[in-house]
């Protein structure tokens, strides 16, 4: 989905504003979904999944580091993906109903809104990230204390971690049978950049990248909607296929 929102005026936000989108998100829903896919989601192995994955902001920006403060100036643009129909009904649905909403403390009309499915029917493809991927394990120190170890595009670990993910969310959607046999690679196709979030307090570090994907539809197609990678709902691991002219997302 695909979605366009007018200020009316300079839009001024946190340069880490990912929980000002998911507030929007969740708002933007009806509320009952909100509280199920916030409070329980999609749980698997001990880990919860909400099946959801958003961009960064898109649009004419400027960035004022001493103050912590981006302002966007002009229309903002926001690409959602899910594989959840009732999330993307009530989505569409309710920010049509609305036409103006509440984006950290500025009202912005909606403008446009494009919904648009596609079906992945190759065994490869190319995808960009729309905002960084988190792949990350929790160690224990030789004290006991914990840390989280990220990791990026090319390093093995981010391959078998983001791998693991995509199977666990396709198990959620699917059930094991259907991912007898089938297995996903995720290769870095030239460089990577590290982003750091701070959410809510916690820093996060994510990689920007294309990335060749090569595996079963099932899971690229699982890949596609629910995004690559940990802490989608937190604003990570959306992705948009290359060289799919008009196809924002599902």
């Amino acid at each position: 989905m695909f979605v366009t929102l007018e200020p009316q005026e300079k839009v001024v936000l946190p340069i880490h504003y990912n929980h000002i989108v998911q507030g929007f998100i969740y708002h933007s829903i009806d509320e009952g979904l909100a509280e199920r896919l916030h409070n329980q989601g999609y749980v698997s192995g001990g880990r919860t999944f909400r099946m959801f994955a958003y961009s960064r902001l898109m649009g004419h920006f400027k960035i004022n580091r001493e103050a912590g403060k981006i302002v966007f100036t002009d229309a903002i643009r926001l690409v959602l993906s899910s594989p959840i129909v009732e999330f993307c009904e009530s989505l569409a649905t309710n920010l049509l109903r609305y036409h103006e909403v509440r984006l950290g403390n500025h009202i912005v009309r909606v403008k446009a809104i494009e919904a648009k499915q596609y079906q992945i029917d190759e065994n490869t493809v190319q995808v960009r990230t729309l905002s960084p991927v988190v792949a990350y394990s929790t160690l224990n120190r030789p004290d006991g204390r914990k840390y989280t170890c990220y990791f990026q595009p090319g390093e093995s670990d981010f391959e078998h971690i983001v791998r693991q993910n995509i199977i666990k969310k396709a198990q959620l959607l699917h059930g094991d049978e259907a991912l007898f046999n089938k297995s996903i690679s995720v290769t870095r196709m030239g460089q990577s950049r590290m982003q750091i979030v701070n959410y809510k307090g916690t820093i996060v570090k994510g990689y920007t990248s294309t990335l060749e994907l090569k595996g079963s539809h099932l899971l690229l197609q699982t890949a596609l909607d629910c995004g690559l990678g940990s802490k989608n709902a937190q604003g990570f691991g959306c992705i948009v296929l290359v060289n799919k002219k008009n196809n924002p997302c599902r």
